[in-house]
């Protein structure tokens, strides 16, 4: 009974994937791997905080800075 329902399931699974496997989510082996894009880093300006230059990307990561290199 079991190796019947067995059967069963893997002559599904193998329809199914006759049917509706179309190759496109698969890499086609002539195909050129796709390039990993790498985040670019972002521009930081200066702020000025109690008379301290820091750089930093916002106000409050310069304050946050301020607060971890001089308290």
């Amino acid at each position: 009974m079991l190796q019947t329902a067995m059967a069963l399931v893997m002559a599904n699974l193998a329809a199914y994937k006759d049917m509706f496997d179309d190759g496109l989510h698969m890499q086609q082996p002539d195909s050129e791997p796709r390039p990993i894009l790498k985040s670019q880093p972002k521009k930081e300006y200066c702020f000025v905080i109690k008379g301290k230059q820091i750089m930093a990307m916002s106000r409050k990561d310069a304050i946050k800075k301020y607060n971890h290199k001089y308290k």
